[in-house]
Formats: C-alpha cells, structure tokens, sequence
C-alpha cells in the first residue's frame, strides 16, 4: 500500500547516497604476533625516509650497530625470532632512507648521512639466513647527506640520489661516473619519479613541489607552493596500474599554517594548484604515505603512532574517500612498507600486506576486500600488476630520450616469476598451438567428408515408420537410438572436481574446476 511505496521510495533515495565501491568493505587488521619477524634492533635515525622497505622476497630495515649505519634483511616467507640475522654495513653514516629495486626483488639500496648510496644484493637458499653482498657504493662528491634514493619504475638499473639541492642519476650497472644531474634552488626534503620515468618530482624545504627532467639539467625546474607549513613532508606517485589518470598524479602530506597535518593530491600536468586538500587530525609527527595502485588505496601512518588510515584514491573530485582507520598494535612505527599484490595470498582476497617497523620487530597487516566464495580467483579486485623483474627501458634507451610505463602482467603469473616478456611468449606458444591444432581438425573434416558413405543416401521408411507418421506427425529416423556405458578401461578416475559444476570437452581434452589448491 502507501507505508511500502513510501518505504520503497525512501530506500531508494537513501541508496543515491551510498558511494558504490568494493573498497567500502576493506579489512585492515593486525596479524598474530606469530606472523611478525621478531627479535630485531631497528635503528630510529631522524630520517624523512623509509627505514624499511619490501620486495615480493625480501625485507629490509635500518639495523642498529656501527652508528645506525648497518642493514638488516629478513625473509618474507620467514616469519617469526630472527635470531640468526645477520646485519651488514659498509657505510659510516646513519642509515636514511631503503628501497629495493622495482624490477629485481633481491637488489636493494641503502641511502646514508655520510653522503653515499650502496648497492646490494640479498642471496641464499630458502631455508639459509639472507646473505647480503655489497655491490657498489656511490659517493658524492659532496659528502652532504643523502635523504633518499630512488628506483626508476621503467629504467633498468637507474637510481636517483637526493642530497642538498641536487638530484644525482646513476646507472648502477656502469658503477661509474653519475649519468645525469639535477640542480633545484632549494634542499630537497624527499622524491619520487613519474610513471614513465619521464621526470622526478620533489617536495623542498622552502615548502614548494617542482617537477623537473634530469636528463634535461640546463632546462629550470617548474615549482610551485604546497604546504604552508614548514614540517617535513613525503611525496609518493600514483603508480602504474589499469587506473589510467592515476598516474598523473601524486600525492604529499605537510602542514598548514595552523600546524594541522594535511595530504594533498596535484596533478603533474598542472602543478600550479592542488586537486584537493585534506586535514589529517589526531597528531602532530609526520605522516607515512604509501600507495598501492593496482587497488587505489593510499595509507597514512604517523611516525611514532599506531593509526593506520585507509583511503580510496578516484580521478574524479573529490579524488580522495576516506575508507577506515585502524590501530595496528600497541607498538610505534618507526617505518611502513607494502608488498607487492603478488607476494600477498590471493586465493584469500588480501590485496595487499602493509609491515609496520617497530623497534624490535616487524609486524603484518592483512589487507583484504571480503569476498563470500574463496574457491575461485576474483579478476575484479586483482587487476594486472607492474613487472616485478623486466624493466620496460634500457639506461642508454632512457638516456636517449626514450619514456615508457612498466608492463603490466597477470598477479598469478607474477606470483610464479613471470614477468612480461615470458608472458607475451606463452601467448604466443598457445596461440600457434591452437592455430596447428583447429588446421588439423579442419583437415580431418576435410578428409572425412570426401570418403565415400557407406549408409544409404536417403532415409526409407518403412510401413511402421509410414502409419505412426500419419498418427503422430513425422518420427525421425533415430527413435530406436540407444546406449550403454564404455569399458572400464576407458573411464578416468581419482578425480576431484570442484564446488562448481562445470565440463567441457573437444575431440583431444577435457576439463573440469579442481578441489583444493584454493579452487
């Protein structure tokens, strides 16, 4: 009657104002500590940089001992006491800023105060404590400390060094003199490259954000005002991903005038105003941006604070949602770091995993989107992901002005080490496959048809077929059709179908959705 229409009417207005996502539903939550790497001694230097940082293998961190200056890497598979862990340092300064590289999970940098990035390499077996080989070390002739080192995302080798007002490129792979050079007007506080490594952009001390190309150092930087407070901020890039204009923009956390903590997101093809403008309450440290881009989520976490903040990134106003906020534990962070979507459990619906560095530990947040069936693989919320271990440049192709994005490639693929161009092989084995194989079926069709038919060519019926024809209408030729069932030698058993009732078969093969192994 009236009392349901009404009803009707006012479900369906208040359903105009539920936000449709499948991030509403995001789980972030602490792991057992059983989960954790524990038993460590993270080194808290005063750095605006990441003292931990993840590869889909690896995790690497600030150890304390020799000054701060010593590197310690743990295993992600290798959870629990690390009392075997084996820290390595070659550096004099304090240890300011980790990155491993984005297209080899084992190759890792160290920035330090004394003005120089090592280079090094984790090895050793799975059941075997990491063994970390220093590679290089990169000095500036400078000696001012570096704040951070950066990976291009497309460049093979190429890593940028921050330190003063200068952005030094090297190509780790030549271990020579640096390739490129960038000068800005102002000391850089931190740094983070564009998707197609097409640029840099960097947030400095005199509170404005510039975009510059390192190839070009004659050409000025273009700079504009960010925050307008004078804490030290972070700037992250949007990433490659399916989510085309996200990777137009970056994201940066400060302060305002009032010392109110803020994120703030600009477009790179306009950098003269922000996109939005976000006040982040609850504390006075600095915020830990980290985004992970195949899911468009970006995470917030204070320096020395427990909250973990969710958001939802969009390319469309008001380009930021606010999902959840969650405590991680009872323990600081000192550092936080994602792993890559193909490092996560997938069969489960974790999209990503945040690490929280503590001072005696490492500890786990699950990050999922609550799906009700995980027998089966959801496409939707794991999209293709960036190449793990191909790069989509060469140095020398960069360095000639070539720009390109990272492939993206299938999470399963990944998670098994495969990277683009064993993908696009594989496509094109199968494809040649099913091409030899339809050309043969045609073939057997072809032959078949001209063999000679040994039935009649025409269906005689005979009185019966005639009379039941006059009663019943026509009756096929096939009503005396009948069947049994094939030797046991021709069955198949031991199989183990699935939830889901599916078969399908042609004249070589069938298949059939298989129980366990997550469906």
């Amino acid at each position: 009657g009236r009392r349901g229409l009404a009803a009707r009417v006012g479900a369906g207005a208040m359903s105009r104002f539920v936000r449709q996502s499948q991030l509403r539903n995001l789980v972030v939550e602490p792991q057992a500590p059983q989960a954790a790497w524990s038993e460590l001694r993270a080194a808290d230097a005063a750095s605006g940089g990441d003292l931990v940082t993840a590869s889909a293998t690896h995790l690497a961190f600030a150890e304390q001992g020799a000054g701060g200056a010593a590197v310690g890497v743990v295993r992600v598979d290798r959870p629990g006491k690390q009392a075997d862990l084996r820290p390595e340092s070659c550096q004099q300064g304090a240890v300011l800023d980790l990155a491993f590289s984005p297209h080899d999970p084992a190759l890792l940098s160290s920035a330090a105060a004394d003005g120089t990035v090592a280079i090094w390499r984790a090895q050793g077996d799975s059941g075997d404590p990491v063994a970390l080989h220093h590679r290089v070390t990169l000095g500036l002739a400078s000696s001012t400390r570096v704040v951070c080192a950066r990976w291009s995302p497309s460049v093979e080798g190429i890593v940028a060094a921050v330190a003063g007002k200068k952005a030094v490129i090297w190509d780790v792979n030549r271990q020579a003199e640096p390739v490129a050079l960038a000068k800005l007007s102002a000391p850089l506080q931190d740094a983070c490259w564009l998707p197609a490594s097409n640029g840099i952009i960097s947030l400095n001390t005199d509170r404005t954000i510039a975009l510059f190309d390192p190839r070009h150092p004659g050409a000025s930087a273009e700079t504009h005002e960010a925050h307008s407070g004078r804490a030290a901020g972070r700037v992250v890039s949007g990433g490659t991903s399916t989510h085309g204009q996200l990777e137009h923009y970056v994201y940066t956390t400060g302060t305002n005038l009032t010392r109110d903590r803020e994120l703030a997101g600009w477009d790179v093809r306009n950098l003269s105003h922000a996109i939005f403008r976000a006040k982040i309450g609850g504390g006075t440290s600095s915020l830990l941006p980290v985004v992970v881009p195949d899911t468009k989520i970006l995470f917030l976490v204070g320096k020395g604070e427990t909250s973990v903040r969710a958001y939802e990134l969009s390319h469309s106003k008001p380009f930021v949602f606010n999902i959840s906020t969650v405590s991680s534990g009872s323990a600081p962070a000192l550092g936080v770091a994602t792993l890559p979507s193909a490092a996560c459990d997938y069969m489960s619906c974790e999209v990503a995993r945040l690490v929280k560095l503590t001072a005696s530990a490492i500890e786990p947040l699950r990050v999922e989107i609550p799906r009700r069936s995980k027998a089966v693989f959801h496409e939707e919320i794991f999209p293709p992901s960036a190449d793990l271990y191909n790069a989509a440049l060469l140095a020398d192709e960069w360095l000639g002005g070539a720009e390109a994005k990272q492939q993206l490639v299938p999470v399963q693929s990944l998670a098994q080490g495969i990277g683009a161009p064993q993908v696009a092989e594989l496509a094109r084995q199968t494809a040649a496959r099913e091409a030899a194989e339809e050309e043969a079926r045609q073939g057997r069709a072809v032959r078949n048809s001209t063999k000679p038919s040994t039935s009649p060519s025409a269906y005689i019926p005979n009185t019966v077929d005639k009379r039941m024809t006059r009663i019943m209408g026509y009756v096929p030729k096939f009503k005396y059709a009948s069947g049994s069932a094939a030797k046991r030698d021709l069955t198949t058993y031991n199989l183990r179908p699935g939830a889901v009732a599916a078969l399908a078969c042609n004249s070589d093969r069938f298949a059939l959705p298989w129980q366990g192994g997550g469906g």
